[in-house]
């Protein structure tokens, strides 16, 4: 063998080497921190069965995780994988993560009223995925929810994206809240079972059938929309009626939240109603099929 030859082998081994030994080193950094930061959360525990960091593509990922949160609830999650996270700060101004496989403990004490839904529709005790990105600026106190999404196999997939501003991070105080404005927002509903599990079950306790239960909501909303058209108050007409084409036929909702100027959230409940924030908000709603933007 030659010597360039000998040189090439030996320089493919060193690289190699350097190669694992730099992998395993960044994974033991990373898991060490990682396990540092959950100890320092008061309540909260968080296993897992395999970790791995991608050098070329920054990314954290854990494999077959289960932890506990600090009210209580245990969850699982097949698959974590976080590309971005900011440890700089208390609350952090950034981050970008998405989750799959999630099962959470469905009480009052995490959801609320959401476990007595849940309780009755199909799916609702499939895992979901979800998906969380945003970032925060702190010189413009605007918060910037770039993608947070949950979908569940029975239920649908939702989408939102939006920005907040008057929102202050550094002193969180419940008076400040009084300033948080909305900016702007996207809601996207995609549709699987939900409506229907929630038409049937209502058509259960009234004793009545789906298709008739169905009629009466969107005569509801029909109703309605006419009642702002009466009142010179076409936005409200035209999200109503967005809703009603919904319900009829419930594929994929989409609604646009487009105020003028940043709208302060304590204006939605000084004296307003729905009709009224609909405007306030500039609020619109589309219906289309899947794959497709027919209005």
């Amino acid at each position: 063998m030659g010597a360039l030859k000998k040189f090439l082998l030996s320089f493919v081994v060193f690289v190699v080497v350097c190669g694992l030994g730099l992998k395993w080193y960044v994974d033991y950094e990373v898991e060490r921190e990682l396990r540092r930061a959950v100890s320092e959360v008061d309540g909260l525990a968080l296993q897992w069965d395999g970790l791995s960091v991608s050098i070329l593509h920054p990314a954290v990922v854990l494999e077959g995780v289960a932890g506990v949160l600090p009210t209580g609830e245990h969850f699982t999650a097949d698959r974590v994988r976080v590309t971005s996270f900011d440890q700089r700060n208390p609350i952090p101004h950034y981050a970008a993560a998405e989750a799959h496989g999630v099962r959470v403990d469905r009480t009052p004490g995490l959801y609320g009223w959401w476990p007595g839904l849940t309780a009755v529709l199909q799916g609702a005790e499939n895992p979901c995925d979800l998906a969380l990105d945003y970032a925060y600026d702190p010189a413009a106190k605007t918060l910037t929810i770039r993608n947070a999404s949950l979908e569940s196999g029975g239920l649908g997939r939702l989408e939102l994206s939006g920005a907040i501003s008057g929102i202050d991070f550094a002193d969180h105080r419940p008076e400040h809240l009084l300033g948080v404005r909305i900016a702007r927002a996207d809601l996207r509903f995609t549709e699987d079972a939900l409506v229907g599990s929630l038409l049937d079950k209502t058509a259960v306790a009234l004793q009545s059938d789906v298709e008739r239960v169905r009629g009466q909501v969107c005569d509801e909303l029909a109703a309605m929309a006419a009642y702002a058209d009466n009142n010179q108050n076409p936005e409200a007409a035209d999200a109503l009626r967005g809703l009603e084409r919904f319900v009829r036929r419930p594929r994929v909702l989409t609604v646009a939240v487009r105020p003028t100027q940043p709208v302060p959230v304590p204006y939605i409940f000084m004296g307003r109603d729905l009709y009224d924030n609909i405007r306030l908000l500039n609020l619109s709603v589309a219906v289309e099929e899947k794959g497709e933007n027919n209005q």
